[in-house]
């Protein structure tokens, strides 16, 4: 799990990286400028066809 200390604590790599969370949440990329970016990933269920 993504707690406010570990967000903190990330570090700038010289190559973008991810870190997921659990229920599709992660930091999708930890840029080397120290920015971060949210990315939600979620699937839509349909209904079953008949």
């Amino acid at each position: 799990m993504l707690t406010d200390a570990k967000l903190r604590t990330l570090k700038p790599r010289e190559n973008a990286y991810r870190l997921a969370d659990t229920n599709g949440l992660c930091i999708e990329k930890v840029r080397s400028s120290g920015a971060k970016v949210w990315r939600y990933r979620y699937r839509y269920a349909s209904e079953p066809s008949s």
